[in-house]
């Protein structure tokens, strides 16, 4: 689990018993404390991204077809959490797959309408996005919460 993730984990298990999760919102220390940890949370994730892509290449070229398979999911994987966190959208569990939005200061399930009916979460890109990469990212990000793995 990355700093990020496990701030936001950390921040979340401060809801009070029967508020919604909707209605609970991370303090402004816990965001700064999230939004330092991310950067750090994406180098991680991309650095286990191209790892997970080498042993799958050497899996293959050994024959092991099997192995470098899952070692392709965990390199997509990867991917998909950096692209997150680059976003300022930190994933994490906390009893259940949650998001944590740092721009909108707002925790979300991952089943939740807002996130499957649009494809987007409610503050859209980081403004660092590129235009190209705007429509990219969206799918994607559509594509972690919707399980079809479809763009």
């Amino acid at each position: 689990m990355s700093d990020a993730a496990r701030l936001s984990a950390k921040s979340f298990a401060t809801k009070p018993s029967g508020l919604s999760y909707t209605h609970h919102k991370p303090t402004t220390i816990e965001i700064a404390g999230i939004q330092s940890a991310i950067r750090q949370s994406v180098l991680d994730s991309s650095y286990a991204a191209v790892i997970s892509y080498i042993e799958a290449i050497s899996s293959i070229q050994s024959g092991s077809i099997s192995w470098s398979i899952v070692k392709l999911y965990y390199s997509c994987f990867y991917c998909l959490r950096s692209l997150l966190l680059l976003n300022k959208v930190v994933p994490f569990n906390s009893g259940s797959e949650m998001v944590l939005d740092v721009a909108a200061e707002k925790f979300l399930k991952a089943e939740d309408p807002a996130i499957i009916g649009t494809g987007h979460l409610s503050t859209g890109l980081h403004p660092s996005a590129q235009n190209g990469s705007l429509q990219m990212t969206q799918k994607m990000r559509m594509r972690s919460y919707d399980g079809t793995g479809r763009m």
